[in-house]
C-alpha cells in the first residue's frame, strides 16, 4: 500500500480487498489458494509476489522494493 512518498509492505488483507477473495488473488499471478493463504497474518508477503502483484494491478498495489530498483523512479530522478 503506498502513502505519498511512503511505501508499506504489501499485506495479506491488502490482496483479499482487492481482489475480492484468496482465490481471485491466487489466480491474477498464477498461484493456487493455498499459497496466498499461507501468508494469513504474517507481516509481508514474499517480494516476487508483491512484485507480480504490481504488474498485475497495473500499480494498484505496489510493491515494498527500494526507489533504486525502479527504472520508473529513477528516470524520474
Amino acid at each position: 500500500m503506498t502513502f505519498g512518498a511512503y511505501s508499506a509492505d504489501m499485506t495479506y488483507d491488502d490482496l483479499v480487498d482487492h481482489f475480492g477473495g484468496e482465490s481471485k488473488a491466487a489466480t491474477a499471478i498464477g498461484y493456487d489458494r493455498q499459497r496466498v493463504h499461507a501468508w494469513k497474518g504474517r507481516p509481508r508477503i514474499p517480494t516476487d509476489a508483491q512484485i507480480a502483484y504490481e504488474i498485475a494491478t497495473g500499480g494498484a498495489l505496489r510493491a515494498d522494493v527500494p526507489a533504486e530498483f525502479r527504472a520508473s523512479d529513477q528516470a524520474a530522478a
